[in-house]
């Protein structure tokens, strides 16, 4: 630690922490999460110690970030205040969005294409042996597809 001559102390733990976010994946692929990160001190009320930033900062700093294919991030607000009980108290937040183009081509447009097909099939005639072949077909590229969703969509409607 590091103390001013005005008694400003500067504490930088050697630490790596750790958060779990609540997802809710109702609107997948489509989803936006928030998760914050809390500091605040459980023995000193804000007339003992009051929490800040290094700088005075209103976002979290992107230097380190790698970008990533799945996910975008929306917003990183970072802010300081007291709680009703008068502790003080930093927060990160960050917003992050999935980027659900990949999964449009992967499993809403072929299963897009296969609905129109499905439609095709009442076009041709009953006694062609075309349609029970169009239809099989139709039938293997459904099965597949929902494989490919079963494999790609997360289990649970919320994950902790």
């Amino acid at each position: 630690a590091v103390i001013q001559h005005t008694g400003d102390i500067l504490y930088v733990p050697t630490t790596m922490q750790f958060s779990v976010c609540f997802l809710d994946i109702t609107k997948f692929p489509y989803d936006i999460h928030q998760c914050s990160l809390v500091y605040r001190s459980w023995t000193y009320d804000h007339t003992k110690l009051i929490l800040t930033f290094k700088e005075n900062i209103s976002a979290m700093d992107m230097t380190s970030y790698i970008n990533s294919n799945e996910w975008k991030v929306v917003a990183l607000p970072a802010e300081n205040s007291i709680t009703e009980d008068g502790f003080s108290l930093l927060t990160y937040t960050m917003i992050i969005q999935r980027k659900g183009g990949l999964y449009g081509y992967i499993l809403i447009l072929p299963c897009l294409l296969l609905s129109a097909a499905t439609m095709v099939v009442f076009w041709i005639p009953p006694e062609s042996p075309a349609k029970m072949i169009l239809t099989v077909s139709i039938f293997s590229g459904l099965f597949l597809l929902l494989l490919l969703l079963a494999e790609s969509v997360p289990g649970k409607k919320k994950i902790d």
